[in-house]
């Protein structure tokens, strides 16, 4: 599943995940996938569960940037109340992309988000290190 493409289907409801079709109110499993394409692609749901606040922060961003005054445009577009999209774009502003770290959830950002980029680095650091850790030993 590796080499496996995501692909949008259907006008965008649903993406494709190998024999996985993932649509907005489940997982359709077609034929019998094998035990290491059911475990890449309950990787990539984690890895997808972890970064959509992160997409959809810099995705207001962008919009603010690039066309104005379109935030709450933004908000209709992704269909989220207004302070959760407001949260995200404070995140995904707040914490470089270059200081995120792929191994530390979404919820220790946002308590960071406010402190100076030198503070955030250290405890995403540490944050990322204890993990590891925590890894090695289980």
């Amino acid at each position: 599943m590796t080499d496996t493409a995501i692909a949008v289907l259907n006008g965008g409801d649903t993406l494709q995940l190998g024999a996985f079709t993932l649509a907005t109110t489940g997982l359709v499993v077609a034929g019998t996938p094998t035990e290491s394409e059911w475990v890449a692609c309950g990787k990539v749901l984690r890895r997808v569960e972890g970064a959509v606040q992160f997409w959809i922060g810099d995705w207001v961003n962008y919009g603010e940037k690039a066309y104005g005054e379109k935030y709450t445009e933004a908000v209709d577009v992704v269909g989220l109340d207004y302070e959760t999209a407001r949260k995200y774009a404070y995140v995904a502003h707040n914490v470089e992309l270059c200081l995120r770290r792929h191994n530390v959830g979404y919820s220790i950002h946002k308590e960071i988000a406010p402190l100076p980029p030198e503070q955030q680095a250290a405890i995403l650091d540490r944050a990322a290190s204890s993990i590891d850790t925590a890894r090695l030993v289980l």
